[in-house]
């Protein structure tokens, strides 16, 4: 493959917080981090705006509306192919509003979803997720997660 032809998945990611709670959702059965918690997600389609992709994402996993206009652009995360299958780019957005009460849509990929307060997230939150979203809430737009010298940990 020529070295400036680049194989890139591109997730999205939905922030929800209420009352100081933080929307996360229990993986199983995907072959990747199952047992493990991360906000409600998933791949953008070839062709797809970034923001519909994840109002259609958002519907599919916790069966809640939100419009386009009411995601903010919170954080971009980039993650080489040397702890995953392919270079990957995460683009989280902060959910301002939706309508309807999140729930577990997916129970054949998803073992429950639930609030929690976030000052006290589950340990078995997944690192490359919180390393993300604890950069989107300092303020900062990009980061890089696993391109350090040495690093191995797959995503």
């Amino acid at each position: 493959m020529d070295k400036h032809s680049l194989k890139i998945k591109i997730a999205v990611l939905a922030y929800f917080e209420k009352d100081g709670k933080v929307l996360l959702q229990k993986r199983k059965n995907t072959g990747w981090r199952d047992g493990w918690y991360g906000l409600v997600a998933g791949h953008v389609d070839e062709g797809e705006p970034y923001k519909f992709a994840l109002c259609r994402e958002i519907k599919e996993e916790a069966g809640v509306d939100v419009l386009e206009a009411d995601l903010e652009f919170g954080h971009f995360l980039s993650i080489p192919s040397k702890i995953s299958d392919c270079d990957r780019q995460f683009f989280y957005f902060i959910v301002k509003k939706w309508k309807g009460t999140p729930t577990n849509t997916e129970p054949e990929k998803c073992d429950g979803i639930e609030w929690f307060d976030k000052n006290s997230l589950p340990e078995n939150l997944i690192p490359v997720v919180k390393y993300g979203m604890d950069k989107m809430l300092t303020g900062e737009k990009y980061s890089e997660f696993g391109w350090e010298e040495g690093y191995t940990e797959r995503s």
